[in-house]
């Protein structure tokens, strides 16, 4: 694919939009269910951010190809663009029954006025082309705000892309993360994925990966075994993961296609919960040996290997700060499971959670202030979001069974996570006010997504 620039990038005055909100094994069976503690459940607390959500328009593409399948190509990309922009939470997309008051309108007449008089800010426009037995796909981001003197709005950024017909929903992506980057400053997370583990069948679960909106499920591993909690390497280009294809859990490393794997740790009885260093130098994960779980880093370039925990407590599911410099995990060492974080080697122990008898899963957010877990409420698990300055805990999620293991996007503006609420797991996300819940797969029973860098 290759990208043209129709014209140099300019930023515009548009409301600049602050950062969202405030600013193992699937846990294993030796953490068994504590009594209910009689304290007080978490109290569920939706906030409104009270940020301006900017006003677009994103009119359907014209197709400049004559024939049903460019029209429908055009279709297909402008689908992909709004449902990014849509799903990002930085607009309020302008009504579509709304454009028809635009009038004709074309590259050489937007309509500033008229756009603005049906309430956008900005206008994106694309057209679909032809070249060289490739799509074509152009977009032009303007400002409909026309200065004093002025009879047309400015003109934010152009840009062409150039593909494979197969390419057409990736286009539609950057696209779509070209008007995020421009209008806010962020990094539009469209392209991402997400990994999770399915079962095929009776003792059979693999690793697939998926784009962000649970499309193109693609399946990375083939061993006919059970394949469990796969987690990114920083650069996007590895995954770590469980496997027992050998019969007992070790760690094992694929490439994002799938290509090529290996085993990466068989240390003790039972392997699990890997997690990758922000740098991607080391890994922490959790060894068991006669039935004791402890945690442990491991160098990857010497495979040494230091131990940073020594309870006779159970010790699991690592996840380090985007810093690297701490790991929260979960411990029953108070009796019960619950969050705790330690300096990345393995000093300053503290425990993080104090409302809950069954805490679990903590994910740490890009900027390092937040942390997501799950929690024990009212007998099923709901996912809860911490605000670790304040240590201030809000429920997210509420009724409708399980939800688990809950990861950030690279954003820090939703999270995807596991729930059987309709009777069997899958793969959903939802933004991080808890709001528009949207179910991803719709395969297997679905579980333990993590959500690429």
């Amino acid at each position: 694919m290759t990208v043209h620039p129709a014209s140099k990038i300019r930023r515009f005055n548009l409301p600049r939009i602050p950062l969202f909100l405030l600013a193992g094994i699937l846990l294993l069976p030796a953490l068994a269910p504590a009594q209910e503690d009689g304290q007080p459940p978490i109290e569920i607390l939706i906030e409104d951010t009270g940020f301006q959500r900017i006003p677009l328009a994103v009119p359907e593409f014209p197709s400049v190809i004559p024939g049903e399948l460019s029209t429908s190509m055009a279709t297909k990309i402008h689908a992909v663009i709004r449902a990014d922009l849509e799903f990002s939470g930085y607009f309020d997309l302008v009504d579509p029954s709304l454009h028809r008051l635009v009038g004709p309108f074309s590259e050489r007449d937007v309509r500033f006025r008229k756009w603005q008089s049906i309430g956008a800010n900005a206008v994106f426009l694309g057209k679909l082309g032809t070249r060289s037995n490739q799509v074509e796909v152009e977009g032009r981001l303007y400002n409909t705000d026309l200065q004093p003197g002025k009879t047309r709005g400015e003109l934010i950024f152009g840009k062409r892309y150039r593909g494979e017909p197969n390419l057409a929903r990736r286009i539609g992506h950057k696209l779509a993360n070209d008007v995020v980057r421009s209008l806010t400053g962020a990094q539009g997370i469209f392209l991402g994925k997400i990994a999770f583990a399915s079962s095929l069948g009776p003792g059979h679960k693999e690793i697939f990966v998926m784009d962000y909106d649970g499309q193109r499920p693609v399946q990375i591993t083939h061993n006919g075994s059970i394949n469990l909690s796969p987690a990114w390497s920083p650069d996007g280009s590895q995954l770590a993961y469980v496997s027992f294809v050998s019969g007992r859990p070790e760690i094992q490393l694929v490439d994002a296609q799938g290509k090529r794997s290996r085993v990466f740790a068989r240390e003790g009885d039972l392997n699990s919960a890997p997690e990758w260093a922000p740098d991607g130098k080391s890994m922490v994960y959790s060894v068991s040996r006669a039935g004791n779980s402890e945690l442990v880093l491991i160098d990857l370039r010497s495979n040494r290997i230091t131990r940073l925990t020594n309870h006779p407590a159970i010790e699991t599911a690592p996840a380090f700060s985007p810093t690297g410099r701490e790991i929260a995990f979960t411990s029953d060492r108070s009796g019960s499971p619950q969050i705790y974080v330690m300096d990345a080697d393995g000093a300053n122990v503290r425990r993080i959670t104090r409302t809950g008898s069954y805490n679990e899963s903590a994910a740490w957010s890009p900027r390092g202030n937040l942390l997501l877990y799950c929690s024990r409420v009212a007998g099923q698990f709901e996912i809860l979001l911490m605000d670790l300055a304040s240590g201030v805990a809000h429920q997210l999620t509420h009724g409708g069974g399980n939800k688990e293991n809950p990861r950030f996007s690279p954003d820090g503006m939703h999270v995807t996570f596991a729930s059987n609420s309709t009777g069997i797991y899958q793969i959903y996300s939802m933004d991080l006010n808890g709001r528009n819940v949207r179910r991803l797969t719709r395969q297997g029973l679905s579980q333990t997504p993590d959500w690429s860098p």
